[in-house]
C-alpha cells in the first residue's frame, strides 16, 4: 500500500508538472503568434506607405481659364478643413464623423512620426557637431534644448509646436489647425497625404471597428460606467 500510495503522489506531481509546461508553451505560442501577426501588419502598413509615398493620390491643378497645370498630391490638411476633422471626437464615435475621425487620428499620427524623425536628425546632427568641443566650451542641457528647438523651429516651424497643438488638443487659435500642409518639405507633405489613401485608410478604419467593438464591450459589462 505504502508503495502504492507514493506512485500516486508522483503520478499527480508529474501531472501537474506537465500542465503546467503545456500552459506554458500554449502562452509562448500565443506571444510569438502575436509577435508576428504584428510584424505582418506593420510590414503592411510600410508597405501601404510606401506605395502612397511613390504614386500619391493627385488632384488636377489649373490656370485661370481652366487649363491643366500638373498634378500635385492631395493636401490632407486642406481635406481636414473641408470636413471639420479637427473638432472630430474619438471618444463619441457615430457613422457621422467615422471619416472625419479615421482622418484627424491619421493625419496626426503621421504628423508626429515626421516631425519625430526630423527632430531625431537633427538632434544627431547636432551633437555630432559638439562632440569634439572642449568640456570649457561644451553647452549646458538647457542650452542644447534651446538650440536644438531653434533649429528645428528654422527647418519646420510646425514640428516645433506640435507637441503644444497635441497637448491642447489642436486648439485653433494657436495656429494649431492649418488650412494647407504645414511642412516646408513638400515630401513631408506628400508623407502625409497617404491619410487620403485607400489602403490607409481602410487601416484605420480597421483598427476604429475594434475600438468601438471594445467600447461596446466595456458598456454590456458595466452599463453605469
Amino acid at each position: 500500500k505504502g508503495a502504492s500510495s507514493g506512485s500516486g503522489g508522483t503520478s499527480t506531481v508529474s501531472t501537474y508538472k506537465l500542465e503546467k509546461e503545456l500552459k506554458s508553451v500554449e502562452g509562448k505560442l500565443e506571444t510569438a503568434e502575436k509577435k508576428a501577426k504584428d510584424s505582418e501588419l506593420a510590414s503592411k502598413h510600410a508597405g501601404y506607405l510606401i506605395e502612397s509615398f511613390l504614386f500619391p493620390n493627385t488632384v488636377n491643378t489649373s490656370d485661370d481659364e481652366g487649363n491643366a497645370i500638373s498634378e500635385e498630391p492631395i493636401d490632407a490638411f486642406t481635406k481636414m478643413a473641408e470636413c471639420d476633422a479637427w473638432d472630430a471626437d474619438s471618444s463619441s464615435i457615430t457613422p457621422d464623423n467615422q471619416e472625419a475621425v479615421i482622418l484627424k487620428s491619421c493625419v496626426i499620427d503621421l504628423s508626429l512620426d515626421y516631425c519625430t524623425r526630423l527632430s531625431t536628425k537633427k538632434t544627431t546632427d547636432y551633437l555630432e557637431s559638439i562632440k569634439s568641443l572642449p568640456d570649457s566650451e561644451y553647452p549646458s542641457f538647457t542650452e542644447m534644448e534651446a538650440e536644438l528647438v531653434a533649429l528645428i523651429e528654422g527647418v519646420e516651424p510646425y514640428c516645433a509646436h506640435f507637441n503644444n497643438c497635441y497637448k491642447s488638443n489642436f486648439n485653433e487659435t494657436d495656429g494649431c489647425r492649418p488650412a494647407t500642409c504645414p511642412f516646408n518639405n513638400k515630401y513631408g507633405c506628400v508623407y502625409v497625404s497617404a491619410c487620403t489613401t485607400e489602403h490607409i485608410q481602410g487601416e484605420y478604419k480597421d483598427a476604429l471597428g475594434e475600438l468601438i467593438a471594445a467600447q461596446e464591450t466595456a458598456t454590456k459589462a458595466d452599463p453605469e460606467a
